[in-house]
């Protein structure tokens, strides 16, 4: 599961700098690397990750093309893939229809709805950080009586869902922090992207973008947040596409001195 929400930082990656007024060998180089990636979400057991690879892909195809044809274009072989995907996958057609069903999948709403009880005791700090494993139990134990069921068959680890973990834990306060840190890096890294002209950063800024987007998006139904793999590669690229700043504030000519200030 894990592994599926990682890929998709490279994967954005892959498609922003393909987007990207490169070399066509680079351009095919990322294409590739592209259509890889997503046979290894594709081949993953998950289902949102396929999903939000479809749309943070097409949005960078969207926004990569002035032309509009060639958006057309962009997003219809994104559906594409992805409809030869699911041809290729018809388990995961199965998975996505099943999801929420009120049979199967009645355990995520189950944890949602307790989380929502746990934060409503405290709305503005919580229940306290970490102890969400522990209070959340009685509260499924009773839901699972409630529908006829002899014990809970799903993992309860966190809210499967990254802003109802944090306002059962933190309450309102630990929300907003946890929406500000993101607030801040999009504004930051806009910015940015503005006053940044070469193709390969511009390139690793969208992609970058376009990853953190995908793992808030990926985070509304999974546990994204406390998956150390997943959040080290979120770190990983929100300081490194920061740290373009560095480079952009290099002089065009002359200044080295000032040019290794800046850097360091």
């Amino acid at each position: 599961l894990t592994f599926a929400h990682v890929l998709l930082f490279p994967l954005c990656w892959s498609m922003a700098l393909m987007m990207e007024k490169l070399r066509f060998r680079w351009r095919v180089i990322f294409g590739l690397l592209l259509v890889v990636i997503s046979l290894g979400i594709a081949f993953t057991w998950t289902r949102a990750a396929p999903v939000v690879a479809t749309l943070v892909c097409a949005s960078l195809a969207i926004g990569g093309f002035r032309n509009k044809w060639a958006r057309r274009l962009a997003v219809l072989s994104m559906v594409g893939l992805a409809g030869l995907l699911l041809m290729l996958f018809p388990k995961e057609v199965t998975r996505l229809e099943s999801s929420f069903s009120g049979k199967k999948d009645w355990g995520r709403l189950a944890i949602w709805h307790s989380a929502l009880d746990l934060g409503s005791e405290n709305p503005m700090t919580g229940i306290g950080y970490g102890n969400f494993q522990r209070d959340v139990v009685p509260l499924l134990e009773k839901r699972t009586r409630q529908v006829g069921a002899k014990t809970f068959k799903g993992t309860i680890a966190w809210a499967h869902n990254n802003i109802l973990t944090f306002f059962a834990e933190a309450g309102a306060l630990g929300v907003i922090a946890f929406c500000w840190i993101f607030f801040a890096y999009f504004k930051s890294v806009f910015l940015l992207l503005k006053r940044t002209h070469d193709a390969w950063m511009r390139g690793f800024i969208k992609g970058a973008m376009a990853s953190v987007a995908a793992f808030l998006l990926v985070g509304m139904v999974h546990d994204t947040f406390f998956d150390g793999e997943v959040i080290i590669t979120l770190w990983f690229t929100m300081g490194a596409s920061l740290a373009v700043e560095s480079f952009v504030s290099i002089p065009a000519s002359g200044g080295q001195e000032q040019a290794k200030e800046d850097i360091a």
